[in-house]
């Protein structure tokens, strides 16, 4: 396995925002920057080159290798806006019940525009994602758990 080319950048989030060309996703987006720094109190930054990303952790690949990746975030994606929850969704069956329109993979939620998906219960999805991979991944001194 080849390393992971997604790591932090130190690319400007709100100027990567301002690039985007679709005046409605840029305002989901500055929406979500908004939502994910309040429930997580984490600064948002850039993974790659269009990825958002708040906290980290480090986890080991089944190569043996370490690596680093985002507690919870999104990238803005052509027609979508892909939200990463990284614990996946089977443990949020009521939430993923009332949050409105969407798709999921694994660990990604898609929604069109957050107008479709009630914002109230995705920031309980985010809060209750990030929490999960926070406890699971960190330690209170902030060092990493595995």
């Amino acid at each position: 396995m080849s390393a992971l080319k997604t790591k932090v950048s130190r690319q400007d989030v709100w100027e990567f925002i301002d690039t985007l060309s679709d005046a409605q996703q840029k305002e989901d987006c500055r929406k979500l920057i908004t939502l994910m720094q309040s429930v997580t109190g984490e600064a948002p930054t850039i993974w790659g080159t269009n990825l958002i990303g708040f906290g980290s952790y480090n986890y080991k690949r089944s190569d043996g290798k370490w690596c680093s990746w985002f507690l919870t975030g999104f990238g803005p994606r052509k027609g979508q806006i892909s939200i990463y929850i990284m614990s996946g969704f089977d443990k949020y069956p009521d939430l993923m019940e009332k949050l409105g329109r969407y798709k999921t993979g694994v660990g990604c939620l898609y929604v069109k525009k957050l107008a479709d998906v009630e914002e109230g219960i995705l920031q309980q999805v985010i809060a209750c994602g990030y929490e999960h991979m926070k406890q699971t991944y960190c330690r209170e001194d902030g060092k990493d758990a595995h």
